[in-house]
């Protein structure tokens, strides 16, 4: 690209006068700066507005707001078509059972110590806890429930089980 520069020189030299001519251009005018402007002989108007406490008070009032109709009334635009069904109730619910341990009293009997849902009971061998969860083994580590479809559930010592029972 520079050697056709070299080759005619006459381009060079016209490139290099205008090159001189825009930095003298820009050197007259270094420093000038911005030009005066005129000043406004008026005062611009107040943007803000007084507004008095009661002027306030009735502008931000919940009368000034319109009343919400309702939309679910009774209309040909309106339909319980699209609505899901209600769920049915449920059948069973959790409930939290720690076994605390058992005692045996001189004739053999033993009575185990749990809490169902933060109530403590003592329910003696063959006993109903809760629904139809019956105790049928206590061991010193372990409680063993069953239910009437004869589902067994196991409680290990101070440690809290969740048991699925029916709802009465």
């Amino acid at each position: 690209m520079l050697k056709g520069l070299n080759r005619d020189r006459w381009i060079a030299s016209l490139l290099l006068v205008g090159l001189l001519a825009l930095l003298l251009l820009v050197l007259r005018d270094y420093g000038v700066g911005l030009p005066r402007f005129p000043q406004p002989n008026r005062h611009p108007d107040t943007a803000m507005f007084l507004v008095s406490d009661q002027q306030l008070e009735e502008m931000l009032a919940t009368a000034a707001v319109p009343r919400l109709h309702s939309t679910n009334v009774n209309s040909p635009f309106y339909t319980t078509h699209f609505q899901p069904p209600k769920p049915p109730a449920p059948t069973t619910r959790l409930v939290n059972m720690i076994y605390q341990g058992y005692f045996q009293s001189t004739d053999g009997d033993k009575q185990a110590f749990v809490r169902v849902d933060d109530v403590d009971r003592t329910i003696a061998l063959g006993q109903s806890i809760i629904a139809d969860l019956a105790v049928s083994a206590i061991q010193t580590r372990s409680l063993t429930l069953t239910n009437s479809a004869a589902r067994t559930n196991l409680l290990e010592f101070n440690q809290s089980v969740s048991v699925e029972v029916p709802v009465p």
